[in-house]
C-alpha cells in the first residue's frame, strides 16, 4: 500500500510540473492546406454534393494578440461563403477541436456550410496558434485571443454586434 501511495505521489508531482496546455493540444504543423485534396486521416468523408466552389473559399491570416503578449502571431483562417454577404448572412464561427488542423475538420465545416441547403451559411474556421500553418504556441489564453481575432474580423466585414 505504501509503495502505491509513493508512486501515486510521484506521478502527481511529475504531472504538476508539466504544463497543462502542453497536454491538451494535439497539434500538427503542415506546409499547406489541402481541404478537398487532403488525403490524411479524417473522421468521415462526404459525398461530392457537399463540395464548395473555390470562389466561396477564402484563406487568409489574422493577427492575434493575447492580453499578456507583446507580439501578434499570425493565425490562419478560412471563411466559407460570399464575403460581401457577411453583414446579412447567418455566420457560424466553427472552433475546431484540439486535434490536427483545418484539413482534418474540413468535412465538418462543409456540413455546417450546407445545413438546410447548398452553401446556405457562412462558416469561419481558424487554426489556433501552433496548429496547421499558424504561428505561435498553443495555450488557453492564446486560444481566447485567436477566437477574438476571428470575431473582430467578422465585425470588420459588417457582422453586427447583436448577431454575435
Amino acid at each position: 500500500m505504501r509503495k502505491v501511495l509513493v508512486t501515486l505521489m510521484v506521478c502527481m508531482l511529475f504531472a504538476g510540473c508539466l504544463s497543462l496546455d502542453d497536454q491538451l493540444f494535439n497539434n500538427t504543423k503542415i506546409t499547406e492546406y489541402r481541404f478537398d485534396r487532403y488525403t490524411g486521416e479524417v473522421d468521415f468523408r462526404l459525398h461530392d454534393s457537399y463540395d464548395i466552389p473555390d470562389s466561396l473559399l477564402h484563406l487568409f491570416t489574422l493577427a492575434s494578440q493575447a492580453y499578456n503578449e507583446n507580439t501578434s502571431p499570425a493565425i490562419y483562417a478560412l471563411y466559407i461563403g460570399d464575403l460581401s454577404r457577411i453583414a446579412t448572412d447567418t455566420v457560424i464561427l466553427y472552433c475546431h477541436g484540439n486535434r490536427d488542423h483545418m484539413d482534418f475538420y474540413w468535412p465538418r465545416a462543409q456540413l455546417l456550410a450546407n445545413v438546410g441547403g447548398k452553401n446556405r451559411y457562412g462558416v469561419m474556421m481558424i487554426d489556433y496558434r501552433g496548429f496547421g500553418m499558424s504561428d505561435g504556441k498553443a495555450t488557453e489564453e492564446a486560444l481566447y485571443a485567436d477566437v477574438d481575432a476571428a470575431l473582430q474580423w467578422l465585425k470588420s466585414k459588417g457582422l453586427k454586434r447583436d448577431r454575435l
